[in-house]
């Protein structure tokens, strides 16, 4: 019928006349931002796994305008300290052809690591083990050769036992696990 056909019709124009409109719009527009000159600052990344060595990773920040690139912090103090005992960390320096062997991986890979990591990546270690402790913070201090230092204090969460373990198959025979738990 003619009024149906012209309610399509209206329909249609309904949703062309926005993306029109859209397009018609100017969406660029250049902005100069004036950022401060950029003080790097050091970042600690540190993983507590109770029966593992202590590894704490130091690198410096990059401001927004710079170079990619992985600046490890070397030669700095870093102890741990949990209740009566502290641990200084010793630097490890690993090679880039260590931690990845010619022919074990892709050549592109290093091409693009390699400028990012230089000679290896560079970390702090010790061989004694994280404690299993759920309830003592361990306390990080860190001093740099430049005189910056740092301080941090975190505690290890318990571990929440899982509940229930589920398998679900689909139609096709494809499975899937569910892990349920009850986290306060």
């Amino acid at each position: 019928s003619p009024t149906t056909s012209s309610f399509n019709s209206m329909r249609k124009l309904i949703y062309i006349l926005p993306l029109l409109g859209l397009f018609a719009c100017d969406l660029q527009q250049e902005v100069d931002l004036n950022l401060p000159e950029y003080e790097p600052q050091i970042v600690v990344e540190s993983y507590l796994q109770p029966g593992q060595p202590y590894i704490v990773t130091l690198l410096e920040s990059t401001g927004f305008y710079d170079d990619v690139a992985i600046n490890f912090v070397r030669d700095a103090e870093v102890v741990i300290s949990h209740g009566n005992q502290s641990d200084t960390l010793q630097p490890l320096e690993i090679p880039l052809d260590f931690a990845f062997p010619p022919g074990f991986v892709d050549s592109s890979i290093l091409s693009v690591l390699g400028p990012l990591l230089g000679e290896g990546a560079y970390l702090y270690t010790s061989l004694n083990p994280v404690p299993e402790d759920f309830v003592n913070e361990f306390k990080l201090s860190v001093k740099a050769t430049d005189g910056r230092t740092l301080s941090a204090a975190t505690f290890i969460p318990e571990p929440i036992p899982q509940d229930t373990l589920e398998y679900r198959f689909d139609e096709d025979s494809l499975a899937i696990v569910l892990t349920k738990l009850q986290d306060d």
